[in-house]
């Protein structure tokens, strides 16, 4: 009986010892690839994930090196579990260093020449990794560019089984657009980017990394190449690629995109602020600024005077908001203080935008203004939002009217129509009505596009209104 109980009680001692953590490791480990790399590797050697993942011991201090060979990957899936005194890091071939306190099975793509893992295991740790080696076989290069004050090159960065390779007239700056909700997709990792013209160029990190930092990713020299290695995946991420020059004095320099609402913060507290809204047709409804001093620029495709779309400060951010973005590429630029915006994105029904009151002051751009394109058409309209009719005022840049190009406006049932037999003069033109139209019909010739200022203000004289028959119209060419 005595002897029994002994050996349950042996049993049952290695049973707590087992849960409280039985594997060890040595101070460093290297651990290369298997002759036969079809065949995935598993650390510890004795688990695999069809097992409950290892503890090992307290009181550890380990590092793991994981030698990728040059052209190979390694695909990595770790499940990692430390309390607050334990740590455990991934450093990765850019030097790029995570810190992992708690994952299953997240997936890591690692580079050469290597990876290492530190694991200090101040009290029991779970640690386990699967490791796929796979070669990189050969591939085509894409060839993009991007020029100093030029739109920039939006591009899907999982979309293609090839790098892409993206020539600058300086450097290039590589900006992704933070996915649309809280959680990064590890599969981000895929994308890798390199500092130079090939895969063989020094590597600057991962997709995920940039969206992680909040920050862009810039060449040395005049190219940037980038790497999906595992573009089968659904995952759309976008990147914003252009000419370092550009972006290059700004403080901080963000890129977004707005699906239904959003907010958008520019702190200027360090430096001119700039954030670039990419592939929305928005508004914004609400404009606040902390600086009663400070000037809000907006631009379209380019910061540059000729693509300017606004200038907006605190005195006339009362007046001169909700306004309509329509291209796709608008650059909001903060020289000091803070900004905050609220965005929507425009529908035909949202009544934000296509009803104004008393006293505000507007516009209508083409979707490409200040940029040679031949992509310019617009059809837009407003109504005062009241029971009388308003004084509108309005004032045409006459660039947009050269060869067959045709701009329209409407008010009140007066319609001028402005080609190149008769241009638009340089002073403000006032009539009487509830709305007004815009229609710029490019005709396929390459223009600066059509820019249309506009103001309501109060009158005592009654009109008729073309706003529904031209919003109708509008509504049938763009949705």
């Amino acid at each position: 009986m005595n002897m029994t109980i002994f050996i349950v009680f042996v049993i049952c001692l290695s049973c707590v010892s087992l849960s409280l953590g039985t594997e060890t490791c040595p101070p460093l480990t290297t651990i290369k690839p298997p002759d036969d790399i079809q065949k995935s590797l598993f650390y510890p050697s004795n688990w695999n994930d069809d097992l409950p993942t290892p503890n090992f011991a307290a009181g550890q201090k380990c590092s793991f090196k994981v030698i990728v060979p040059n052209r190979m990957f390694a695909q990595v899936f770790l499940t990692v579990s430390v309390d607050s005194t334990s740590s455990f890091t991934v450093t990765d071939s850019a030097n790029y260093t995570t810190q992992i306190t708690s994952a299953k099975k997240e997936l890591f793509f690692w580079m050469d020449p290597s990876a290492t893992l530190s694991l200090q295991a101040n009290h029991v740790a779970v640690f386990g990794m699967k490791i796929t080696w796979n070669t990189i076989g050969p591939v085509v290069p894409q060839i993009r560019t991007v020029h100093a004050k030029s739109p920039p090159l939006a591009l899907n960065a999982m979309s293609s089984t090839n790098p892409i390779v993206v020539k600058s007239d300086t450097h290039v700056s590589f900006l992704p657009i933070p996915q649309n909700y809280n959680y990064l997709d590890p599969i981000l990792r895929s994308v890798q980017v390199y500092d130079g013209p090939t895969i063989d160029s020094t590597h600057l990190g991962t997709l995920y990394q940039a969206i992680a930092s909040n920050n862009s990713l810039v060449s040395s020299g005049k190219y940037l190449t980038f790497y999906s290695l595992s573009w089968y995946y659904s995952v759309r991420n976008i990147v914003i690629l252009q000419d370092y020059s550009d972006i290059q004095n700004y403080a901080s320099y963000q890129a977004f995109t707005c699906h239904n609402s959003c907010g958008v913060s520019l702190d200027a507290s360090k430096g001119t602020a700039a954030v670039l809204l990419f592939n929305s047709l928005s508004f914004v409804n609400q404009l606040s600024m902390s600086d009663n001093n400070s000037t809000l620029s907006v631009y379209t495709n380019s910061i540059s005077d000729d693509n300017k779309l606004s200038d907006y400060s605190y005195s006339n951010s009362q007046t001169n908001i909700p306004q309509k973005f329509v291209g796709n590429y608008t650059i909001f630029v903060l020289d000091k203080g803070q900004a905050n915006l609220s965005l929507k994105t425009y529908t035909p029904n949202n009544a934000w935008w296509s009803y104004v009151f008393y006293g505000q002051r507007g516009f209508f751009a083409s979707p490409n203004f200040g940029t040679s394109d031949s992509d310019q058409n617009l059809c837009d309209a407003v109504s005062i939002n009241g029971k009388h009719p308003a004084k509108i005022t309005y004032t045409v840049d006459r660039s947009a009217i050269v060869g067959p190009a045709v701009l329209t406006v409407s008010i009140g049932g007066n319609i001028t129509i402005y080609d190149v037999t008769n241009l638009p003069g340089p002073d403000p033109i006032s009539a009487i009505g509830m709305s007004i139209a815009v229609n710029y019909e490019s005709n396929g010739v390459i223009s600066t596009g059509a820019f249309v200022s506009f103001e309501f203000q109060k009158s005592a004289t009654s009109n008729g209104i073309l706003f529904t028959i031209v919003l109708t119209i509008c509504m049938a060419i763009f949705f």
